[in-house]
């Protein structure tokens, strides 16, 4: 995921340098040149730039078909908006710039808001957190951790916010540990009591190992989101809006449930 997320950071750097070299800003929200809600219902098709290999949020399943979690996602949110999803199959590195050039009016994928980068994208609402979690093993109760080691990736976001961890969990040993595989062996052998590892590695983790749980505070906050063209306001609104149906009523939390074993 940090190498999704580093790869996706350069190319927005570039196509954004070259986009304030050469384009205008675009309309307003309300003013008539902007047709992006108008142009998908006269279509009744939402294209939406994905990257097939990134599972449990999209990946082809045995049948061939797509699935995951932005799958469901992106299909709920074309149904309310009463159209039908177009799926273009892209490379991360190449997904924005799939977007700029309009082969899809949607990104997904992992991708985090870049306010650095908000005068040529948009971001929607955030639908999962991803940030860091404590997973430990089930034979330890979190309030037992003091003076126990945990570990984490060295070079991962965990080694980054490693101060920021340390100060919330208190008398904990945090030690650094070359690789998830061998996270994955110590957690086993009970050399270490836990580790801290963002969301989705933690799920994947627990669902090989059952003897730990994951602690459903986040450590820290890393939210994914939909991106979109800045010019297109009026479809960014309609799926923020749809967005904060699915966060209110439920529906992101049993999806969440589904697609990562463990929910959180």
């Amino acid at each position: 995921m940090n190498d999704r997320r580093a790869t996706v950071l350069i190319i927005v750097a570039l196509l954004v340098g070259l986009l304030a070299a050469g384009t205008d800003r675009g309309p307003l929200v309300g003013e008539p040149d902007d047709r992006s809600l108008a142009r998908i219902h006269e279509s009744g098709w939402l294209p939406v730039c994905i990257d097939p290999s990134y599972p449990p949020f999209q990946m082809t399943d045995a049948r061939g078909q797509l699935a995951g979690y932005d799958i469901e996602l992106v299909e709920e949110v074309a149904g309310h908006l009463g159209v039908q999803t177009r799926y273009v199959a892209v490379d991360v590195g190449g997904m924005l710039d799939a977007l700029i050039t309009r082969s899809c009016d949607v990104a997904v994928g992992g991708l985090q808001v870049m306010p650095e980068y908000g005068r040529d994208l948009a971001f929607s609402r955030p639908y999962f957190d991803a940030g860091l979690v404590l997973i430990h093993r089930t034979d330890v109760a979190r309030d037992m951790l003091s003076g126990r080691q945990v570990a984490y990736e060295s070079g991962s976001s965990a080694d980054l916010y490693r101060e920021q961890v340390q100060a919330q969990l208190d008398g904990v040993h945090l030690v650094p540990t070359m690789s998830l595989e061998s996270i994955r062996d110590r957690l086993a052998s009970g050399e270490v009591a836990g580790a801290v590892l963002d969301a989705v590695t933690a799920s994947e983790l627990a669902r090989d190992l059952p003897t730990v749980t994951i602690d459903a505070e986040r450590l820290t906050s890393e939210s994914f989101v939909l991106v979109l063209r800045k010019r297109d306001r009026l479809l960014r609104s309609a799926i923020d809006d749809q967005v904060a149906v699915m966060a209110a009523t439920g529906w992101l939390e049993r999806l969440e449930a589904k697609w990562l074993t463990h929910a959180f």
